[in-house]
């Protein structure tokens, strides 16, 4: 249940940022800016440089919240938002549009009492991404982060005629779980920022 309502709300956020398909000015970037937690300076390349070298040098979110962090494209801050599920707990985004594709990080603590195995709260996560979507997994692998266990999806699947491809990584972390998303439509073909973005991501012992 905890999945559904996690992808619910994460994809929702993500399918609107992807319905814009104006890709940001070469070199463009936000600087270094301030979100829900402190940015760490960084520097986002001039006109000469492409949109994929501003973001090498973008800023490192940190969350105060989450007890994470990550590169969004551009060292972009991430619109943070906090949804209610179920018995007090909630799901936290942290989203980012980045010309047709969305960055989303997704954290919800439903499990942590939950008494399942990892491999059902995993399994679980995977259930509610294609039941959500209404998409194909085109491929599934096992993951590690820290030593906790994990998964990436590789989903396709069709929004409002849009055919979007998801890249979905799942983290759990203590009986948290984790989320990195990447949805951007299908013509567009990966990037070497959605490889940074998950790449970058890991774990920090600030904040809750």
């Amino acid at each position: 249940m905890a999945a559904r309502f996690t992808r619910r709300a994460a994809l929702a956020a993500v399918f609107s940022l992807a319905a814009c398909r104006r890709r940001p000015k070469p070199g463009s970037a936000e600087g270094a800016a301030k979100g829900d937690a402190g940015i760490a300076d960084g520097g986002v390349g001039d006109a000469a440089r492409d949109a994929e070298a501003a973001f090498d040098g973008g800023a490192l979110y940190r969350a105060t919240t989450g007890s994470f962090q990550v590169r969004f494209p551009e060292g972009k801050a991430p619109e943070v938002e906090h949804k209610p599920i179920t018995g007090g707990l909630s799901v936290s985004m942290f989203k980012v549009q980045y010309g047709t594709s969305g960055y989303i990080v997704t954290f919800d603590d439903f499990n942590r009492t939950s008494g399942r195995s990892a491999e059902q709260i995993l399994d679980g996560a995977k259930e509610g991404v294609l039941e959500t979507t209404g998409g194909t997994l085109d491929k599934e692998d096992p993951l590690t982060l820290e030593g906790h266990p994990g998964i990436e999806l590789s989903v396709s699947a069709t929004t409002s005629g849009i055919a979007m491809r998801q890249r979905v990584r799942v983290y759990l972390v203590d009986g948290r779980v984790y989320q990195l998303i990447v949805v951007a439509p299908t013509w567009s073909g990966a990037s070497a920022s959605e490889q940074e973005f998950f790449d970058s991501f890991k774990l920090s012992r600030d904040g809750g």
